[in-house]
């Protein structure tokens, strides 16, 4: 996975959504390499996504395990 990839929730951690429902969004963000105590344990694992459904200026930071990629960016 990597900045500029679409994706969607992976199909297995959906609970009560639609098919249609489901939103798109695109990677943005990883966290900042250099851990602190606070960002390690907030961040780890997770990745900020830009979703099509909601206010586009805010990324959500969600886990990677739930995400798969949809359409690979260049």
């Amino acid at each position: 996975m990597k900045v500029g990839d679409l994706v969607r929730i992976r199909r297995d951690k959906l609970i009560e959504i639609e098919e249609q429902d489901l939103a798109i969004g695109i990677v943005v963000a990883f966290p900042p390499k250099r851990r602190t105590a606070v960002v390690g344990r907030a961040y780890s694992g997770r990745v900020g996504i830009r979703w099509n459904d909601e206010n586009l200026r805010r990324i959500d930071w969600e886990p990677m395990s739930w995400l798969e990629v949809i359409s690979e960016s260049r």
